[in-house]
């Protein structure tokens, strides 16, 4: 299950990646990936983020 705290720690560690020069990887999405698309973040947390 993901629910916004889920989505919140995503896009905390997507912006911690942004600041350091990193990135990080999605494996196995499978239902979050709706999510992603429903909030609108698929772009900014695509697979690859």
């Amino acid at each position: 299950m993901t629910d916004c705290s889920a989505l919140g720690a995503l896009v905390q560690a997507r912006n911690q990646a942004d600041r350091t020069g990193g990135r990080r990887v999605l494996r196995g999405v499978g239902h979050p990936a709706r999510l992603l698309r429903l909030t609108g973040l698929t772009g900014r947390l695509g697979p690859t983020f």
